[in-house]
């Protein structure tokens, strides 16, 4: 009888499993705890690690990365007390990205990496969890910024899939799409490039042109193009990738939502800034229906809302979409988020200056500084904040503050190269008109 409960019980997990990449993660995540707890009435560990494992696995794709490091820490110690060490293995690596990406606590993903290979070498090397645990990490340090450790663990694992399934496989376009993203990060465009035109090759002939994975290398193809100022190649082929997943995942999809935002994006580097907010809104609209009205997720797209109608002078609805994302990032429970949150201040603060208010606007601009800087201190948009800063300190009354808070913010973008002239020639307008007093 206790058999033919496991059984039953792994039938469900995956059938979940299957359902994990074209289903609502909300209500699969649901169904995931039920057969959790039902594994764990039964009273059998090694159904409750590989229970455990998936939940949490749905926990990260909803960002929730507090749950998710508890749940697949219980899946990992069950399976290592149980010797299930395929599932010891990969809740190590799941826990890898939870913690450092997810939690932006890198000390205690480099534990968790240690602990993986602890359990893989109990295993043996060249098996799927080898590959799992190169990739997961591989995708983690560079989320961190360890650009070097990510290609090489990236590398390894692409080596070791082409050597287990050859060329024209899925998982050989899925390790492709991995090292190519690795080198867009590190602003290899060329290579990255290269690296997503073969991705999406294993993918075609493996699976079909058609097909959900194959418009993943097809859009990261697509954002090579617009860094490289194609935006016209990039168009087509988001285009084509919009197509496909309508077709495939529908509009209630994570990866649709994404492809959306990016030809809204485009669209407003073209200046079409009413039919990039209609690409928004459907992005926007299908994220609620991914995640919720209230998760975190949804910030990024508010924040290019606030950014589209600060563009269109409608500063009301700008700060409406900034403080609806940042009362969203203020239940976050990632420092992952700590960009879109200082975006989402940054364009609050805007648009509360703009709408006459330069004083009260500077607490938020402030803070889209500090926040930028503590992310990256090169980053073209702490320049703007800086920028956006100084003139609010200007027209508040504090003119010398507001100079010196824009020539950072001209310094900054002169470090950057000829390609930020446009900034600078505006700045040099600025300051040109308001001599130092």
């Amino acid at each position: 009888m206790t058999r033919a409960r496991v059984t039953a019980l792994r039938d469900e997990l995956a059938e979940l499993r299957a359902l994990t990449y074209g289903g609502d993660q909300r209500e699969l995540a649901t169904r995931a705890a039920d057969t959790l707890a039902r594994a764990e009435a039964l009273g059998h560990a090694p159904v409750v690690a590989e229970a455990a494992l998936l939940l949490g696995r749905m926990q990260v794709k909803l960002s929730a990365f507090a749950e998710a490091t508890e749940t697949l820490e219980r899946a990992h110690f069950t399976a290592r007390e149980s010797g299930h060490r395929e599932v010891a293995v990969d809740a190590a690596a799941e826990l890898i990205y939870a913690t450092g990406f997810g939690l932006a606590k890198g000390e205690l993903a480099r534990v968790w990496a240690k602990n993986a290979d602890a359990e893989l070498s109990r295993l043996g090397p060249g098996g799927p969890e080898e590959r799992t645990l190169l990739t997961v990490r591989g995708n983690t340090w560079a989320g961190l910024g360890e650009l070097d450790e990510a290609r090489a663990d990236l590398q390894r694992a692409l080596e070791l899939t082409r050597a287990r399934f050859g060329e024209r496989d899925p998982r050989t376009g899925a390790a492709l799409n991995n090292l190519g993203r690795a080198y867009a990060m590190s602003g290899e465009l060329d290579r990255a490039g290269e690296l997503f035109a073969a991705s999406h090759a294993a993918w075609r002939a493996s699976v079909g042109d058609e097909h959900p994975e194959a418009a993943l290398a097809i859009g990261n193809l697509a954002s090579v193009y617009d860094l490289q100022g194609r935006r016209d190649e990039a168009r087509a082929l988001y285009e084509r990738q919009l197509a496909i997943l309508l077709e495939t995942r529908g509009e209630h999809h994570a990866h649709t939502a994404s492809t959306l935002h990016n030809l809204a994006t485009l669209h407003v580097s073209d200046g079409a800034r009413e039919l990039a907010e209609g690409y928004l809104q459907r992005a926007l609209a299908a994220e609620e229906r991914i995640f919720g009205p209230a998760h975190p997720e949804l910030a990024e797209t508010l924040n290019s809302l606030a950014d589209n109608a600060r563009a269109r002078g409608d500063f009301a609805a700008a700060r409406a979409h900034a403080e609806r994302s940042l009362a969203l990032l203020a239940e976050a429970e990632t420092a992952s988020k700590r960009r879109e949150t200082a975006t989402a201040h940054m364009f609050r603060g805007i648009s509360i200056w703009r709408m006459g208010h330069p004083e009260d606007a500077l607490e938020d601009l402030a803070r889209a500084v500090a926040l930028y800087a503590e992310d990256d201190p090169g980053s073209r948009l702490l320049h703007r904040a800086r920028r956006e800063r100084g003139g609010a300190l200007w027209d508040a009354g504090q003119r010398a503050d507001g100079r010196a808070e824009t020539l950072r913010a001209r310094e900054g973008f002169a470090a950057l190269g000829p390609e930020h002239q446009e900034q600078l020639d505006e700045i040099d307008g600025w300051l040109a008109a308001r001599p130092d007093e």
